[in-house]
């Protein structure tokens, strides 16, 4: 269809035409719609099309001018631009917000790699520290020790029944400990004794009053003989308390002190440690671990010490030690762990000053100056050389029993000459001046070779219905000491060619050559030994029993098979014994964190047991010893271990223990007189006391480690009634000793340790009326870490320079051994 308007006058209404016709197009259009639906409204069905009928529709439009049209060119390329600036600005915004989130993303990468690194640093870091430290000990509060090594002794020590103080590295280290010796000044139940009865000058110990020479052990196995033990190769000191005959054997009245030596890690770490003192003493020491995989790791430990001794004139103290372990595991069941420790102690031996007898005291009470040495300077030496070689091998049947033999070889020498002011002259006069000191000269050369080997099955079970933790073992001892002294140098006191008795020198300033003890002539050996062999062969079984959560009870027995033979040129003894001892316990736990517990324990001291000593009354083998009987312990005792938290642990107990048929000497008519020495087993005494402890963290600053003992001792019976009631000589009876430090911050701790020893009656065993004074020391810690790498730390010992003695001898007028005075040191540890 086509419309024209050819006919409508031509006016300027044409625009106006031009809407009319598109009006009228679009109502046609309209209707053309109408129509189609309404005809065709059978098809209009949802979803379908609809086709409408084409119309073609011609009509004119005027042009619009070049002005408009270039303007809206313009207009539309404006638009356009400012489009293309919106879509230019939005692409780089998103680029932007890509490049923002991906450098985001990086930045949160690097912040989580730089944590894992920091996190994996700290855990090296720590691991280290940890493998540095003493494994048996809680590695958030060291001083606190949750176990011990040896293994009859399994379990925790908050829930072993008796008492146990184990004094683990972080101690000995904060406080500057080296020996066996300064061990045994500050810990409360050990007192040192004196070297006396042919007893080599060594580590002569009591423990809760009784005599423990010969009861010191290395890694469980007894170290015989009496040597000089250092630290630096080890991880841990463990003091039994009480009757430990199941644990240890023979002997063992009062306890035992085992050596805890450090083993290879498998944590690679390296730690040098330089000390210098103002008694001019300079020591050295290294400690480094490899672990070369995990089946072989190597520790090496070396010391080098050139020391003197503060408060004591021409007392050298020089050391050196090596120490090598290894650890190989072929399978995840077997594992070989060696080891061998070698020392070498060049000292001056140290008998210290004389005593006013009549329990007048030290002559330093009067005036006399404390550092005062009565030794011949030049001559007088002692060198203790030791080689301890073990190997280890453990199998583990299955994850609850394992196989463990233990074989030890050791080889000793203890060879000294020494110079003992043993009697006073005080002329009738007040004036130190006037006194006078009679010297007498000791030798000896003692050679001891020990081999021991010991089988032990151990391991977990249940039956009927409770767990089972037991040991049971198989151990065999060689113990061989050949003893010789130097010529003119054997006997207690010193005969000159021109008879006199002794060597006599100025109290005040002793001079022993300008008096002739000495010109000068070098010690000859002489060719009498005396050769002792012990054989002893042990069967022993330990079990504990879980009976609950609450109510733990243990039980061990334990038999020795004892052998002793002692030879001389002129004599030739033995002597046998079968020495049966047990022990039981019961621990009962009401709360999770407290155990109390009762116990009961035997031990025996066959005569002999001092393979060492000289005569029957201090332990060895002599005619009078040979007969008799062994002395029997028994000892009892209750207490209480508590956690206060979980870092530290508080404990006290209270004990008896009680000794028959004790060695008593009798003389018929007086010492000196024709008729001979008679040796008893007629004695029996006992001590009581109380004893508290605490190891560990009070807070996350403060750390603590000490205890004290309150000791009762008495004289049950005697051949000679004057003696029942009377005390045990030669022990303090009182003791504390309270170590604590305080984290200032995460670089600097402080710290300060308080020992106290109360007066010590002098004799043996009876008091015979001398005395020691009591004492206080007072000593001071600093400890700066520079980095995780370096640390500082300062030590004052004895602050206020006490004058204080560590024991005395047995006769009316007892040399005196003097401690050290005040020591300040310096040491300078570097790790990595």
């Amino acid at each position: 269809m086509k419309v024209s308007l050819r006919g409508e006058p031509d006016s300027g209404c044409r625009k106006n035409s031009h809407s009319q016709i598109s009006d009228m197009l679009s109502a046609t259009v309209a209707t053309a719609c109408f129509i189609a639906v309404g005809t065709h409204h059978a098809l209009a069905q949802d979803g379908e099309t609809i086709v409408l009928p084409t119309v073609d529709v011609e009509t004119t439009q005027q042009r619009q001018p070049a002005a408009v049209t270039a303007a809206a060119k313009q207009e539309a390329a404006a638009a356009s631009k400012r489009a293309a600036q919106r879509a230019a600005a939005a692409s780089a915004k998103r680029q932007a917000d890509a490049a923002a989130a991906r450098a985001a993303a990086l930045e949160a990468a690097n912040q989580r790699a730089e944590a894992e690194a920091r996190a994996a640093a700290e855990a090296t870091a720590k691991a280290k520290e940890i493998a540095r430290g003493n494994p048996y000990a809680d590695p958030d509060a060291p001083f606190k020790s949750d176990r011990l090594a040896n293994s009859r002794l399994p379990g925790s020590i908050a829930d072993t029944p008796r008492t146990v103080t184990a004094i683990g590295k972080e101690v000995l280290e904060a406080t500057g400990m080296t020996s066996v010796r300064e061990i045994a000044r500050t810990t409360p139940g050990i007192s040192l004794g004196f070297g006396e009865g042919g007893n080599s000058f060594g580590d002569n110990i009591y423990i809760r009053g009784f005599k423990a020479n010969n009861d010191l052990y290395i890694d469980g196995v007894r170290d015989s003989g009496i040597s000089v033990h250092e630290t630096f190769n080890t991880e841990q000191i463990e003091v039994i308390k009480g009757p430990a005959g199941t644990i240890g054997g023979r002997g063992t009245t009062g306890g035992a002190l085992d050596i805890v030596s450090k083993k290879a890690k498998d944590v690679s770490f390296f730690e040098a440690s330089s000390t210098v003192t103002s008694a001019k003493t300079k020591r050295a020491t290294i400690d480094f671990n490899h672990a070369f995989n995990e089946q072989i790791q190597l520790r090496i430990n070396a010391l080098v010490q050139d020391g003197n001794v503060a408060g004591r004139d021409n007392v050298e103290d020089d050391r050196r030690g090596f120490a090598a372990a290894v650890t190989i595991k072929p399978t995840d069941q077997f594992t070989i762990e060696a080891d061998v420790a070698r020392t070498v102690i060049n000292q001056t031996p140290d008998w210290g000053v004389p005593y006013v007898s009549d329990n007048g005291g030290p002559v330093p009470e009067f005036g006399v100056d404390r550092a005062t040495f009565y030794g011949v300077v030049g001559r007088d030496y002692q060198d203790v050389t030791q080689t301890v070689g073990t190997i280890k091998t453990i199998y583990e049947l299955t994850d609850s029993l394992k196989l463990t033999n233990t074989a030890r070889y050791s080889h000793s020498i203890n060879d000294y000459v020494l110079t003992a002011p043993s009697s006073l002259n005080t002329n009738g006069s007040d004036d130190i001046n006037d006194w006078q000191v009679g010297l007498s000269f000791k030798s000896r050369y003692q050679v001891t070779d020990v081999f021991a080997d010991v089988l032990e099955l151990s391991g977990e079970s249940t039956l009927g219905g409770v767990t089972h933790t037991y040991v049971a073992g198989l151990s065999y001892s060689d113990e061989k000491v050949n003893t010789r002294g130097y010529q003119n140098l054997q006997s207690e006191d010193y005969l000159p060619p021109a008879g006199q008795r002794g060597c006599t020198v100025s109290a005040v300033n002793p001079n022993p050559i300008a008096e002739g003890c000495w010109s000068g002539e070098a010690p000859v050996l002489g060719d009498s030994a005396t050769i002792t062999k012990v054989r002893t062969t042990s069967l022993y079984a330990l079990d504990t029993i879980e009976l609950s959560d609450q109510w733990l009870i243990n039980g061990g027995v334990r038999v020795d098979f004892y052998d002793n033979k002692r030879s001389t040129d002129t004599t030739d003894l033995s002597r046998k014994d079968t020495l049966f001892n047990w022990n039981a316990g019961v621990t009962y736990k009401p709360w999770e964190n407290t155990s109390l517990y009762a116990a009961i324990a035997s031990s025996s001291n066959p005569s002999g047991q001092e393979i060492a000593a000289g005569g029957s009354f201090y332990g060895g083998l002599d005619d009078g010893g040979a007969i008799l009987a062994p002395e029997r312990n028994m000892s009892y005792e209750a207490g209480v271990k508590y956690q206060y938290n979980d870092h530290l642990l508080l404990t006290a107990a209270l004990f008896h223990t009680v000794k028959s048929n004790a060695r008593e000497d009798f003389d018929p008519d007086g010492r000196g007189g024709p008729l001979p020495t008679q040796y008893l087993d007629t004695m029996k005494y006992s001590m009581t006391g109380i004893e508290v402890g605490v190891s560990g963290n009070l807070t996350d600053r403060i750390a603590l480690f000490g205890g004290a003992v309150f000791m009762d001792s008495n004289i049950l019976e005697s051949y000679d009634a004057d003696n029942v009631g009377k005390d045990i000589a030669n022990i303090a009876h009182q003791q504390f000793s309270l170590l604590g430090t305080y984290a200032y911050n995460e670089k600097l701790t402080l710290g300060a340790r308080v020992t106290y020893a109360g007066g010590r009656k002098l004799g043996g065993p009876v008091a015979n009326g001398n005395t020691l004074p009591d004492y206080t020391t007072l000593d001071l810690l600093a400890t700066y870490k520079f980095s995780e790498h370096a640390e500082l730390q300062f030590n004052v010992t004895n602050v206020t320079d006490a004058t204080y003695y560590d024991a005395g001898y047995r006769s009316g007028s007892p040399f005196t051994y003097v401690a050290p005075g005040r020591e300040f040191s310096l040491n300078l540890k570097a790790k990595f």
